[in-house]
């Protein structure tokens, strides 16, 4: 019961908003404040202070910057599917290793935009972004395979409490 109570409730600073996904899916998006969201994984809140960098400097409407969080799940999807087809070809540390080194180097890549102030506008911060959520698709599955293939008589449990574990600390987190 207390960690019902204490995963259900969450703030919004003032330069955030939260973004609220139940198993996976858009539901609502919260401004500052105080809110509740159902407990134990099933919403999460996810706060973005991105809405500074992309609607206030860079001038992005509302919907280009609902579209710019598309872009980067979009990213993930297709990270995690390059990653299934590349499974039978590579060995699992190899595509963790590629997907490390490509969200390296958009980090990179960003960070060179950054500090040569050669900024391409909201596209220096969209693109890294995209590339980076590209290794992390990329690296996710091969990981966790990679970590679950020594232990198969508990491969089920293992992969059950990782993901319980994820939920149990993004629920107490947000």
């Amino acid at each position: 019961v207390l960690i019902a109570v204490f995963s259900s409730f969450y703030t919004v600073q003032p330069s955030e908003e939260a973004v609220i996904v139940r198993f996976g899916r858009y539901v609502d998006t919260n401004p500052p404040g105080l809110h509740f969201k159902l407990p134990f994984g099933i919403d999460s809140a996810i706060k973005v202070r991105s809405k500074l960098v992309l609607q206030e400097e860079f001038g992005l409407s509302a919907q280009w910057f609902g579209l710019s969080f598309g872009l980067v799940a979009l990213g993930i999807m297709a990270g995690a599917t390059l990653s299934s087809r590349l499974v039978a070809r590579l060995p699992s540390h190899r595509i963790v290793l590629f997907g490390t080194a490509l969200s390296a180097a958009a980090s990179a890549l960003m960070l060179a935009w950054v500090l040569t102030s050669e900024a391409g506008g909201v596209w220096s911060v969209l693109v890294p972004m995209f590339v980076t959520a590209v290794g992390l698709g990329l690296t996710r599955p091969a990981a966790v395979a990679g970590a679950l293939v020594p232990f198969p008589q508990i491969a089920g449990l293992a992969s059950a409490l990782l993901g319980f574990s994820q939920m149990l600390i993004a629920s107490t987190y947000n």
